[in-house]
């Protein structure tokens, strides 16, 4: 990691250094020899000397004084800043006090780290705002005060904000207090950084883990009955585990234990530190289909809720695995289908499970169930705090296709954390972002602050870290900040989730606009400080990007209009899309990409669309037609398709569609990106070809557009490849061609189909 660091001197920092208080002890004082010593206990492990050294490089570059490291207690000479390593505090907490003219700082193998920075951000004044930005103060005494004598404990076991700056980079991440499973490919934060209170087996990783335990493709053609009974069939693909099945269950354990032994010999090798708890993950699949077999069904309804045949296999499975690895904790989801808390069962003292919060609004706090969403939450989260002594969250604080799109959500952190803390939540996990996003950096910093103590008032936070973050920017970075937090936080009645598309309602095009004048205001503030400017051109691209997305789809990129000329084109975000590039460019050198979603289609779609507008042209002449490749349509989605070669396709290319789901499209066209005219009627027709499966039925593919649909059944369609039409219609810019897989049977996995290929689409006047 590059940590750059500010130092500054301020009259402030000078006058207390000259007029110390006599209840201060001073440890060392500008231009003279250094009276204090850093002492190391006998055999001090990693962690206690990182702390160490971290406390003498930060006070050397606060005074110019270099305290010296001395190991074992007596040979040190003057005041000394002692280190104790102690379970006593447990792993994370830790106790700093000033005895007998001397201070010591004790606590765990993480404590003693916590507790150190402890001392410097609290009177040294230093922080950590991001992984390449840290502010030293200059001063000319670092003090004390002599009554120093403070205890600290967590409110959560574990905190893993997952924003990227603080997952990847292990020396922030110790600044912040983080100890989550997410920072462990460090490896497992390194014993230098006090490793993780939670480590995930690696393989199975901590969610939708059923299809790596059981894989159906593996396993479904001789042991169907593994596998979920949906209306009566069982289910290969996009399926779950029979959890009543005792050869699924014996299967699952066998291929556990794989993972474990695979797991620890991995770590051995490469010397990764031990976490607090090590934690196999095995939780159902990112979908429904859950088993409806007679004995799983039966447990179900007995405890009204799917959770019940969850725990059933989950808690055996669990004390299996404790007892061929003792200490070892099984994690599951408890999320969609079995948020619902079971009537007589509970987990056992060795399972943790996961509730998620990925249906809520965040418009406001949790706990004031303003939301039908928010309070069905509540009432899962009250019932699972008491019947769990493990219980995780698995919060969201980031917008998942909309990285940088703004998401005010920061007024219901502290609250949401404090709901979790008094409902007997242990583990926090809040998924964030990339690196750069919408207030990456703060949020990542806030959450891990929150996550230690959720009572600390919010605007002392906010207020250190815009300064620190932004200097003479930051009263204009913060202006921009407010309003957008207060476009919610204001309206009683408004939900926010983190699936919301673009609010117009929230942030129009004035606010756009508005942001400009603040941001060049905060732009001209900083304008001699290369970090500071780089740190307010960061925030100050969510609204560049909000108006390129808007403007992208609103952008003609298919001309069937007699007249082009009467739409505008695109030079008046010449400096909003050269900006993009730049700072795409400047931020990540190696891919000059900036990530704005977690499908990677969507990105790659994004930058495509932005160097169409940088290179936008109006047509000079009209027209009546248009052929469209697959690659001038959209491609949607993570696993539904993929680009095949094919000499028979425009352009040499077509796309496979897979056969796996039936309710997203794998290719899209927006109609608002295709000049027309309104008062003609357009043919729409595409190009597809089936490869059929044997004694196959139902429908071959589903084409939709302007409410109408094309969906063939398989013994409708010809061999080869086919054309298929629409009929004429006005086209209107709401309407949107999407290409599915065909529609699944009741209780089939699949369309009968073993393939769909799609080649071309052309839109026609008539």
């Amino acid at each position: 990691m590059n940590l750059k660091c500010c130092v500054f001197t301020t009259a402030a920092c000078v006058s207390a250094a000259v007029f110390a208080s006599e209840s201060n002890i001073v440890l060392c004082e500008r231009g003279k020899v250094a009276n204090a010593s850093i002492v190391l206990p006998e055999k001090a492990g990693p962690s206690v000397r990182y702390a160490a050294e971290e406390l003498q490089r930060c006070i050397g570059k606060m005074t110019d004084v270099k305290l010296p490291i001395i190991e074992g207690k007596g040979k040190e000479s003057g005041k000394a800043i002692r280190f104790v390593q102690t379970d006593e505090y447990g792993s994370d907490g830790f106790r700093v006090r000033v005895k007998n003219g001397s201070v010591e700082i004790a606590g765990g193998r993480r404590g003693v780290l916590y507790g150190a920075f402890e001392l410097l951000e609290k009177y040294g004044g230093c922080g950590w705002y991001a992984s390449w930005h840290e502010v030293i103060p200059r001063k000319d005494m670092f003090t004390l005060p002599s009554n120093l004598d403070d205890t600290q404990k967590p409110a959560f076991e574990m905190r893993m904000p997952t924003w990227q700056d603080v997952r990847e980079t292990p020396e922030f991440a110790s600044k912040l207090r983080v100890n989550g499973h997410a920072c462990d490919g460090a490896p497992d934060m390194m014993e230098k950084f006090g490793g993780v209170s939670i480590s995930f087996v690696r393989g199975l990783g901590n969610c939708h883990t059923f299809g790596r335990v059981l894989p159906s493709g593996k396993y479904f053609a001789e042991h169907p009955d593994w596998f979920s009974e949906v209306n009566g069939v069982r289910r290969s693909g996009r399926t779950q585990i029979c959890l009543t099945n005792p050869g699924a269950f014996e299967q699952a354990f066998s291929n556990i234990c794989g993972f474990v032994e695979r797991d620890a010999a991995s770590r051995k090798q490469s010397g990764a530190a031990n976490a607090d708890t090590m934690v196999v993950g095995v939780s159902q699949g990112d979908w429904h289909n859950f088993c409806e077999c007679v004995n799983c069904k039966a447990i179900d309804d007995r405890e009204d809720s799917h959770a019940g045949s969850l725990l059933h296999f989950i808690n055996r499975m669990a004390d299996k695995v404790a007892a061929r690895y003792p200490g070892m904790k099984t994690e599951t989801l408890i999320y969609q289908y079995t948020r619902k808390a079971p009537k007589t069962m509970r987990p056992n003292d060795n399972v943790i499970p996961c509730l998620c919060s990925i249906e809520c609004s965040f418009a406001h706090p949790l706990a004031a169930r303003d939301d039908r969403h928010n309070s069905a939450f509540m009432d899962d989260l009250e019932r699972w705090g008491r019947l769990s002594k493990n219980l995780y969250i698995w919060d969201y604080t980031m917008r998942p296709h909309h990285y940088f799109h703004p998401f005010p959500n920061v007024h219901v952190l502290a609250p949401n954390l404090r709901t979790f803390r008094d409902n007997n939540v242990r583990y926090v996990f809040a998924q964030g972002g990339p690196r750069y996003g919408e207030f990456a950096q703060l949020k990542g910093w806030l959450l891990a602050k929150l996550m230690w103590n959720p009572d600390q008032p919010l605007e002392p936070l906010l207020d250190r870290f815009f300064r620190g973050q932004y200097g003479a920017a930051a009263p204009y970075v913060r202006e921009y900040f407010d309003r957008v937090e207060r476009s919610v936080m204001e309206r009683k009645k408004v939900r926010f989730s983190i699936w919301e598309k673009d609010r117009r309602d929230l942030f129009p095009d004035e606010l756009i606009e508005w942001a400009r004048g603040v941001f060049a205001k905060a732009k001209e503030a900083v304008k001699d400080d290369e970090l500071l400017s780089k740190n307010v051109r960061i925030a100050a691209f969510t609204p560049v990007c909000l108006n390129l997305d808007r403007r992208s789809a609103e952008a003609k990129w298919v001309w069937v209009t007699k007249n082009p000329s009467r739409y505008r084109d695109c030079s008046d975000l010449r400096n909003d899309l050269d900006e993009a590039f730049a700072l795409a460019a400047e931020l990540n050198p190696k891919t000059k990409r900036l990530r704005f979603s977690e499908s990677p289609q969507h990105n790659r779609r994004t930058w495509n669309d932005w160097g169409r507008m940088r290179e936008y042209r109006i047509p000079e002449k009209g027209s009546d037609s248009a052929m469209l490749s697959v690659r001038d349509l959209n491609y949607i989605s993570w696993d539904f398709g993929k680009f095949v070669k094919d000499p028979e396709g425009l352009n040499g290319e077509v796309v496979e569609v897979f056969n796996v789901q039936y309710y997203y499209p794998a290719l899209s066209l927006k109609f608002s990106n295709v000049a027309f005219d309104g008062d003609r009627r357009y043919v729409i027709r595409f190009r597809a070809k089936v490869e059929k499966a044997k004694n196959g039925k139902g429908e071959a593919f589903n084409a939709e557009f302007g409410g109408r649909r094309i969906a063939p059944t398989v013994a409708a369609v010809a061999d080869g490849w086919q054309w298929y039409e629409f009929a004429p219609m006005k086209l209107k810019d709401s309407f949107t061609f999407d290409f599915k897989p065909g529609r699944f049977a009741k209780g089939g996995g699949r369309t009968a189909v073993d393939a769909v290929y799609f080649d071309r689409m052309e839109i026609r006047a008539e």
